[in-house]
């Protein structure tokens, strides 16, 4: 978002943790909390954090995905697709859709990869996506903007921030499924099973509007080719163009042995969860937190986020998780930005950049990677 309103929005997150490699789980009666916090800005829980997904599975899981807008041809493109961009900023800088597929169905799309080990199934598939409305509060935070900046993804209200649509792209979010290409096959559309969208009331003034969906698409995942890098490709995710525009996907994929190997370390048990939400943040104002309840957190631990908007160049505008138990921190904060740049796939323990700008846990706020 930047320096008029900054900080990412959150939709998804997952998190594991390893167990002993036997088919017996012991649940502890000692509950740990698990806390995601957007340290710069404070806001809203437009959506609260519930599980889609809370199961032992002799495997792990994957976040990936990717953005829908890029900058081209402007000055100061290439810092902002940079892993440092410094203090650049999407605010001052037109995004626009990427259609990378050359599809006519199509007004924006992007890929990402993912390899699920070989032998194993993916039990659970959730695709998420998310962008800018094009609303915005006026200055007294009491009203939508209307008239000449009616439509823009900026807060300047200055002429040139006016927001615009794609070729063929749908008025409005609501109602609109996306395609969804799994390992190459040809798209088949996926409707959100839910959207969320802050309203006006809980914005403040000079604040942009965003909004998220989901969707469960395990079955599109029943098939996939495991072993080799499989080529996922999201397209027609609703997103404006124009300055300080974001809109991207996310997906995270559960997969499972379904037994457990001695000496295969991928295939000891694991408690996966996925959690949903639509948190959003304002800079300046107070950290919002989400407390996500496990059963235990063990060394070996990790999660990811799927975030958008944060700005790289802001220290801070971001998300971090932090495990508490009764006897105090375990390990360190992570801190995922949602920035500029290529969206990652979430190997390590939920931070940490990637080429092009991109953070673990996805990131695509700023940015499609090629």
């Amino acid at each position: 978002m930047g320096r008029t309103a900054g900080g990412p929005s959150l939709r998804g997150l997952a998190r594991s943790r390893t167990l002993l490699p036997t088919s017996v789980v012991t649940v502890l009666a000692v509950v740990f909390a698990f806390f995601v916090s957007m340290p710069t800005a404070s806001g809203v829980v437009v959506d609260g954090m519930d599980y889609s997904f809370n199961q032992v599975v002799n495997g792990d899981f994957i976040t990936t995905g990717n953005g829908v807008l890029g900058c081209s041809g402007q000055t100061n493109c290439t810092n902002l697709n940079s892993a440092n961009p410094g203090a650049v900023y999407n605010d001052d800088l037109i995004m626009r859709s990427v259609d990378m597929d050359s599809v006519a169905s199509t007004y924006n799309s992007t890929s990402a990869s993912v390899t699920v080990p070989n032998g194993a199934k993916v039990v659970k598939a959730m695709l998420y996506w998310m962008g800018n409305t094009g609303a915005t509060t006026d200055a007294n935070g009491v009203n939508w903007v209307t008239g000449t900046y009616a439509f823009s993804c900026s807060t300047r209200f200055t002429t040139g921030t006016q927001a615009s649509l794609a070729a063929n792209q749908p008025s409005s979010p609501i109602g609109q499924p996306v395609k969804l290409s799994v390992g190459g096959a040809g798209y088949v559309d996926v409707n959100y099973e839910s959207l969320a969208a802050e309203s006006q009331s809980q914005l403040g003034p000079r604040q942009s509007q965003y909004y998220s969906a989901q969707a469960d698409v395990t079955n599109a995942f029943s098939s996939l080719a495991t072993g080799t890098p499989q080529t996922i490709t999201v397209g027609n995710v609703w997103a404006p163009q124009g300055n300080n525009c974001a809109g991207g996907w996310g997906l995270t994929l559960v997969y499972d042995f379904g037994k457990s190997t001695y000496g295969a370390t991928n295939t000891y048990a694991r408690q996966v969860a996925i959690y949903d939400g639509h948190l959003r943040q304002f800079q300046g104002d107070a950290p919002v937190y989400a407390q996500l309840q496990a059963t235990a957190v063990s060394t070996g631990a990790k999660a990811s986020y799927i975030l958008m908007e944060g700005d790289g160049g802001i220290t801070g505008d971001g998300a971090i998780y932090q495990s508490v138990s009764t006897t105090g921190a375990y390990g360190a904060a992570q801190g995922i930005t949602g920035a500029s740049g290529v969206a990652a796939t979430s190997t390590g323990t939920g931070a940490g950049a990637a080429p092009s700008g991109g953070n673990v846990g996805v990131s695509f706020a700023d940015g499609a990677a090629p």
